[in-house]
């Protein structure tokens, strides 16, 4: 069962997205990640559900990473940040985003009237705003397929997607970066290659808000085709459609002590050589700051 609801969510609501400049009003749509709903939002993600599963028959996150490995898919659900992390931990917040979940499954005609009424709305009183709109917050959904309608409204529409298969088909004003991750195929790359696409990597750098502490990011990435990436700091701003081209977002792991560690064991994040830190804020710091020498 589902009860209607508010689809788009201000940005000034997520950590990730708040730091904006003052030109833009910021939105997002979050779903459930991964299976959390019953219905798996995120295709190339190994379900949480199978994962308990072989953890209940005796089996160890080494085998269950081979089993994922083989078939592409990533363990990253084990670590979500939207899940595992901040305020995605709170039952009142996992509860909306799989109230939401299941109503667009159950009942995709009233979600999409709903959400372009919405979206009607928040274009007639943008004033001289632009609007910038998150919709796979915590999912990786074909929006672009199942409501095509939905970028017909002239915003700057940004995701994340593990899905390269996306980069290439898509509104031109929906920009989509690859996410890199520990189910990665070289295939995966050259299709991101072939789009012109960016690339993003969690890397295992520090991220302590609570106590001001923010590792340093590396220089660059060297990719499984061996391309090297020059990085960016992702954290001073989640506005990807705003990056330049042929660069590496480098993001620092978010995420609960158990879930750190299940995002190292299972190689979805990267480490990092150089573990200094500093007390700014990236989204208050120069641009670079953090990107070590």
């Amino acid at each position: 069962m589902f009860h209607t609801a508010r689809i788009f969510q201000s940005g000034d609501n997520n950590a990730k997205i708040r730091h904006h400049g003052e030109e833009f009003k910021a939105y997002t749509i979050s779903l459930a990640s991964s299976d959390s709903s019953g219905k798996n939002t995120c295709p190339r993600a190994m379900p949480r559900n199978r994962i308990q599963r072989f953890l209940d028959q005796g089996k160890d996150l080494e085998w269950i990473r081979g089993y994922a490995h083989e078939r592409g898919l990533s363990m990253c659900s084990l670590s979500c940040v939207l899940w595992e992390g901040g305020h995605g931990r709170t039952d009142h917040v996992r509860d909306a985003r799989i109230n939401l979940t299941n109503w667009y499954y159950e009942d995709r005609k009233s979600f999409r009237a709903a959400l372009l009424a919405e979206a009607e709305s928040i274009e007639r009183n943008r004033g001289s705003y632009r609007i910038a709109c998150r919709p796979d917050t915590d999912s990786d959904i074909k929006f672009e397929k199942t409501i095509p309608q939905m970028f017909a409204f002239d915003w700057d529409w940004y995701d994340y997607t593990k899905l390269p298969e996306r980069l290439r088909d898509k509104p031109d004003n929906y920009h989509l970066t690859y996410s890199v991750n520990d189910g990665t195929t070289k295939q995966d790359l050259r299709l991101v290659y072939r789009a012109k696409a960016n690339i993003c990597v969690v890397f295992d750098s520090l991220w302590n808000p609570q106590w001001d502490k923010y590792g340093y990011l590396p220089a660059t990435y060297k990719d499984a085709l061996g391309r090297v990436w020059p990085v960016i700091d992702g954290d001073q701003s989640d506005f990807r459609f705003l990056d330049p081209a042929g660069v590496c977002v480098g993001l620092r792991l978010k995420a609960g002590l158990d879930a750190k560690d299940n995002a190292r064991e299972s190689e979805f994040s990267v480490p990092v050589d150089d573990h200094r830190w500093d007390t700014l804020h990236p989204a208050d710091a120069p641009v670079n700051h953090y990107i070590a020498a």
